[in-house]
């Protein structure tokens, strides 16, 4: 094998045209080894539809309670979604690749995203998925995604979107329907294009808090709802924030 010339301490690599092309292949190929890993992933999170959540079951003697049942199943949705969270990175931990940059997926509680893709040091690729359970028959909300554009615009971040519901309706074991991966800052574009309704409804996002320790920073959008009465109050206000450039 033929290597470029050795690089002397305190040369600069850019005046080196062999070392340049080299610093730039192994960019390419750890590029490419992450899409290709991010490739395997989907590829298995497409096939848990159907899976079975096994470690619930829900029974019952009576036929008289399904009534009751079908009100409160939904009330399971964040115990699933935590069971959803460690099966799926360990779904993707499992098999992963002995390749030359140790690509291998951790799981992060409560840290963002859900399951994380580091590398053979352990440093961040900025890839990862946040994994969101959804209760197909649910008639309220069961998942929320709040996370901030600015927080997801440099990274890679999937959303994984899990419906599930009873293998009986309202008896027996949660199982998978489908699951579905929506690119995170595209989510997070379409959901504050949605709410942020100036002055009625306000989605802001969080201040700079990177000097802060981990558990302090903040990564959420924050919503506010107009609380007023008056139209005219509501309108004024409106005015006087364009003047002082605030929308």
């Amino acid at each position: 094998m033929n290597l470029p010339p050795v690089c002397e301490s305190g040369d600069n690599v850019a005046d080196n045209p062999a070392w340049a092309a080299a610093s730039v292949g192994s960019m390419s190929a750890r590029k490419q080894a992450i899409a290709e890993e991010v490739q395997r992933a989907e590829q298995m999170l497409s096939a848990l539809k159907g899976e079975p959540i096994d470690t619930i079951t829900i029974s019952s003697t009576d036929s008289e309670e399904a009534p009751f049942l079908g009100l409160v199943i939904s009330k399971l949705s964040p115990m699933i979604g935590n069971l959803l969270e460690r099966r799926i990175t360990t779904l993707l931990a499992k098999d992963d690749k002995d390749d030359k940059f140790g690509l291998h997926w951790i799981r992060q509680d409560p840290g963002f995203p859900d399951a994380l893709l580091v590398d053979g040091d352990g440093e961040s690729t900025d890839v990862g998925y946040e994994v969101k359970a959804w209760y197909a028959l649910s008639t309220e909300l069961t998942g929320r995604f709040r996370e901030s554009v600015n927080l997801l615009e440099p990274r890679n971040v999937r959303v994984v979107i899990v419906a599930w519901a009873m293998s009986d309706l309202d008896f027996g074991t949660p199982t998978i329907l489908d699951v579905v991966t929506i690119d995170g800052e595209s989510m997070a574009r379409r959901r504050d294009a949605h709410y942020h309704r100036p002055p009625d409804y306000l989605c802001l996002e969080p201040e700079d808090t990177t000097a802060r320790t981990q558990n302090l920073q903040q990564t959420n959008v924050n919503g506010y709802k107009w609380q007023g009465r008056d139209p005219q109050e509501l309108q004024d206000g409106y005015l006087a924030s364009i003047t002082m450039g605030r929308w």
